[in-house]
């Protein structure tokens, strides 16, 4: 693990924001979100009057929780303030001890640690309390390193410098890009001028940021750049012993981990065998290996040539130097400079990456192309540089999104390779949070240790936009009790239209910004109220309405570019009567793209990113109202006078005025069927307060009433106006000179015929045609009349049932012309008798005793009938004989008959199944008459002494006895009375006979034998 540089924290600007986030991550995660102030106190105050106990334990709990975050909010920004303020004293120990330092006594006491830095500042307990570490938890205390000079009193001859050392210096400040030129010459130096320039070499590497030893990066010193002062030597030999080649080593484009090796070539230009010896160089990046030479024991012949193998390890990027030396057998020293670095690094980026302004709450993205100008692959890591950035934030959202964030700048990608011929872009994200140039510095660091400094700077502002004019209108506020959006900074007023109508204003914007806006028109419901002063008298009353289809702004969006006017057009075009408003508002989103150069043929591109901040900068009122359009039509409703005659054209003048606010385009309608009804012109366009004379024609071709409504459209009106023409066609007509068809008394079954005369009293041929009539046959019944002709139609009337017949019959002329009617009349009945008393009892009836009795016939209509009777049916028909005066006749309309019938019985009973049929003429059907007879037979009696004996009865037979007593006398006449009685109304004969009767002297005995009657 590497450890950390001491004084870290204290470079990176004071921002310690991610420590925090860190250690207080847990209550982020588990706390809410702390509710509103003004909502928790009114929790409180309605849970102190509630009587429900878990509503009063929540808001104590959520109170407390309150609390706690607070607290725990405030030891965080105290922690913070806390290290902000010992990172600012570490910062300003550091800086003095810095420039303090200005010898290389003074640079060995700075690679100690230092005292009184950013770690004695720090507060331990605190830090402990919150489980923090502190710098003693991860740094370990490092020994300072000294670096020990060897120091002679006296400096030899050799270590003083030549001109040709001088020479090879100037080759080597070339080769670095100084524009120098070297020399190849043998230098000779002192070994005082040596350790001058090793104690200068050390110097410079303390001193040098990139050039300093690897084994003190882990120390985290940041020292400053000062540039070498190379010592002028002063040659002292002028003969050289050995040449090198090359005069000096450079290593590029190296990679840490790998071996790199060159070769020094020492030649002897002396004229003897010598000798030669490495002194290996300072660092132990470079080192010589043993000298590869031709001859033995180490000597070079004149002449030739020894091989020294010099291998490079490199340990970082950085560039780093060194000075290889070697010693003859005489003493000279010649010295061969090796170097070890990467070039620079050349990219088409300008020092200062500008972008621009941008609103306040907004965001804007500036893409800046970076090429790499010497054409090799390359990777970068963008990070910030302290000295010009107050505030470092990176969070690790950033890191894993490769974005570095400072503050109102994100920079992406923090990590990017460039390819050669590729070009990658570098997006730089500026948000500003107040009105104010912000400004901040980035590095460009290459894989090679190499970096570039660069300063991003942008400047947030506010929209400047200024109403300028309004054309064909002004500006205006609403008056006392009007209906208005009290919210709106100014009224627009648009006059007074029809519908359809249309009324243009122009609003002239002024963007005195730099910045190109993207804007945008919304139109919004209005909050109407009263605008104050308020009275009862001004008070409106109408009811406004909002409709966002009438009010139009051309162009509702789009760009306004820097310091540019624009004109917008502002239509209302009402659809239908009523006052309306709507609120306009602008807004504007900031929408800058621009074009800059890098000073070559790169460029960069700005692109305004839709941010989710809008400005509303103005609101206007926009009022308008339409009325209906007035026209006035005369006359609105036309009657013609008297009948207009089928076919003839009539004409009327009509006169359209225009009473409305502009010209209307009016189209009356044409009829063609069934009449033919139109106004010349039919359509036109009329001025506004003007009038135009029509021309009304109706040509009738169906006869009857007319009565039509003439509509006349008007151009952007929903409701036509009408025209109500009334008239009276009159056609072809047929007259019945009969005034009523009277068929009289009509028997069902038989026909009836009458005469009917048509007359054409027009001077139009007239086709006529008898209405079709249920029993009615007309002969002919169709027909075609003259002008003033007549013709006869023959009506037969065949019923078909009893009715009485009240109808109209109609005669029709062709071509829808008027009808004719005629009254109808007829009577029709069928022959109806009945017997007024259905049922003939006869209660006293004597078998073959005759017996007459009435019956009476009513005919019960008007037509005379024809009747007779019949024999009797029944199943007492055989007992019963019958016979009818007047068995057939007439009967007269209305009329009552009396007929006698005489009965007969024949045998003794009731006789109850006997029925008279009388059949009627016409009648499908007799009618009868039913007859009951109860026929007794002889009924007589004997009457003794008071006593009756009837012969009928035959249970008194026997017990009816001729009593003498005892006064007859023998032989003498002893009389007594006997009476017969024939009770019956029937004739009976009698016989009276005497038997002769044995007379004994004896007891009489019981009558056994009845006496014989008649």
């Amino acid at each position: 693990m590497e450890t950390p540089a001491i004084g870290s924290i204290s470079s990176d600007g004071g921002d310690i924001s991610t420590v925090i986030e860190a250690a207080f991550k847990q209550y982020k995660t588990l706390l809410p979100p702390p509710p509103d102030s003004l909502l928790l106190e009114n929790m409180m105050v309605t849970a102190k009057g509630s009587l429900d106990a878990f509503h009063r334990y929540y808001v104590s709990c959520l109170s407390e929780a309150q609390d706690e975050h607070g607290s725990r909010l405030a030891e965080a920004a105290m922690l913070e303030a806390h290290v902000l303020q010992a990172n600012a004293r570490a910062t300003a120990a550091r800086e003095k001890t810095l420039n303090a330092s200005s010898d290389v006594e003074a640079s060995l006491q700075y690679l100690q640690k230092p005292e009184g830095g950013y770690t004695s500042g720090l507060n331990g307990s605190l830090f402990r309390k919150h489980d923090l570490i502190l710098v003693e938890d991860f740094c370990s205390e490092l020994e300072p390193v000294l670096v020990r000079l060897t120091e002679k009193a006296v400096d030899p001859s050799y270590m003083h410098g030549t001109v040709a050392w001088d020479k090879r210096q100037q080759c080597k400040e070339r080769d670095r890009g100084r524009k120098m030129s070297i020399s190849s010459d043998v230098t000779f130096m002192s070994e005082c001028d040596l350790r001058n320039e090793r104690r200068e070499l050390l110097k410079t590497k303390i001193r040098k940021p990139k050039a300093k030893p690897c084994h003190m990066k882990s120390l985290g010193v940041s020292s400053m750049h000062s540039p070498t002062t190379e010592s002028k030597l002063q040659p002292k030999e002028p003969m050289p012993e050995f040449v090198s080649a090359p005069s000096s080593i450079l290593f590029h484009d190296f990679e840490v981990g790998k071996i790199y090796q060159q070769t020094i070539e020492l030649k002897n230009v002396s004229n003897t065998m010598r000798q030669c010896r490495v002194i290996q160089p300072i660092s132990s990046l470079f080192t010589v290996s043993a000298g590869q030479f031709q001859g033995e024991a180490g000597y070079v012949a004149p002449g030739m040539n020894c091989y020294y193998p010099v291998t490079f390890r490199p340990q970082s990027l950085d560039d780093c130097s060194d000075v290889i030396r070697f010693r003859s057998q005489s003493g000279a020293v010649i010295g061969v400079t090796v170097e070890a670095m990467i070039p620079p690094v050349k990219l088409d980026l300008p020092p200062i990456l500008e972008c621009g302004q941008c609103l306040v709450g907004t965001s804007k993205q500036v893409i800046f192309p970076i090429n790499s100008i010497d054409g090799r692959q390359r990777s970068f890591t963008v990070s910030a540089n302290t000295a010009r950035s107050c505030i470092l934030l990176i969070s690790e959202e950033s890191e894993a999104n490769n974005c570095l964030v400072l503050p109102p700048f994100s920079i992406r990608p923090k990590h990017f390779t460039v390819e050669c011929g590729k070009r990658v872009d570098l997006e730089i994200h500026f948000e500003p949070q107040n009105r104010e140039t912000a400004e901040c510095g980035i590095i460009l660091t290459c894989e090679k240790g190499k970096s570039q400094s660069f300063c991003v700077t942008g400047e947030g502002c506010i929209p400047n936009i200024s109403i300028l004019s309004l054309h064909h209108g002004q500006l205006s506020s609403a008056m006392s009790g009007e209906l208005a959006d009290l919210s709106a900074d100014h009224i627009i007023r648009f006059p007074e239209l029809n519908p359809h109508m249309n009324a243009h204003q122009v609003l002239s914007l002024r963007n005195s910004s730099a910045i190109e806006y993207s804007f945008k028109w919304m139109l919004l419901e209005p909050n109407l109220q009263p605008a104050p002063p308020i009275s009862i008298c001004s008070t409106e009353t109408t009811e406004h309405e909002f409709d966002s289809s009438l009010f139009v702004v051309d162009p509702s969006q789009g760009r306004l570019a820097a310091y540019d006017i624009k004109d917008f057009l502002l239509s209302f075009t009402p659809k239908r009567v009523g006052k309306f408003d709507a609120l306009l508002t602008f807004e504007l989103q900031c929408a800058d793209v621009s074009a800059r150069s890098t000073g070559k043929e790169a460029s960069c591109s700005d692109a305004q990113q839709s941010a989710a901040a809008t400005f509303s900068i103005f609101t206007l009122e926009l009022k308008g109202s339409c009325q209906q359009r007035q026209l006035m039509l005369k006359p609105s409703l036309l009657t013609v006078a008297g009948r207009i005659s089928m076919g003839c054209t009539f004409k009327q003048k009509l006169q359209l005025v225009n009473m409305s606010l502009g010209a209307v385009e009016f189209c009356f309608e044409t009829v063609n069927s069934p009449h033919i009804i139109e106004v010349v012109p039919a359509s036109g366009s009329l001025g506004k307060d003007m009038e135009v004379d029509l021309t009304l024609s109706i040509t009738g071709t169906i006869p009857g009433r007319l009565e039509v409504g003439l509509r006349c459209d008007i151009t952007g009106e929903a409701e036509p106006i009408w025209l109500l023409v009334q008239a009276e066609i009159k056609g072809a007509e047929v007259i019945i000179e009969e005034p009523c068809l009277d068929f009289g008394l009509v028997r069902l079954g038989s026909e009836v015929t009458r005469t009917l005369t048509l007359r054409n009293p027009s001077s139009l041929r007239t086709c006529w045609t008898m209405q079709e009539e249920c029993g009615f046959l007309f002969s002919p019944s169709s027909g075609e009349l003259p002008p003033l002709g007549t013709a006869l139609v023959s009506v037969v009337y065949t019923p078909t049932h009893c009715l009485t017949l009240d109808t109209v019959l109609g005669v029709d002329t062709a071509h829808g012309g008027s009808s004719s009617f005629l009254s109808a009349r007829a009577e029709v009945q069928e022959p109806s008798v009945c017997i007024l008393s259905c049922q003939l009892r006869v209660c006293d009836s004597y078998v073959g005793v005759p017996g007459s009795y009435t019956l009476s016939l009513y005919n019960q209509t008007l037509l005379p009938t024809e009747f007779e009777w019949g024999c009797l049916e029944g199943k007492d028909s055989e007992f019963v004989k019958a016979t009818v005066e007047a068995s057939r006749g007439i009967l007269a309309p209305r009329g009552t008959l009396e007929v006698v019938v005489t009965l007969t019985p024949l045998t003794v009973g009731e006789l109850s199944d006997l029925s008279l049929p009388c059949y009627i003429d016409g009648a499908t059907e007799p009618i009868y008459a039913s007859i009951f007879c109860k026929v007794h037979g002889l009924k007589a009696c004997v009457t003794i002494e008071d006593r009756t004996e009837t012969f009928a009865d035959p249970a008194t037979r026997g017990q009816l006895r001729l009593d003498f007593d005892d006064s007859v006398v023998f032989a003498e006449a002893t009389p007594t009375s006997l009476c017969l009685v024939n009770e019956s109304a029937m004739v009976a004969t009698f016989s009276v006979s005497v038997e002769r009767l044995a007379v004994r002297k004896s007891a009489p005995a019981p009558l056994t034998q009845q006496p014989k009657s008649a």
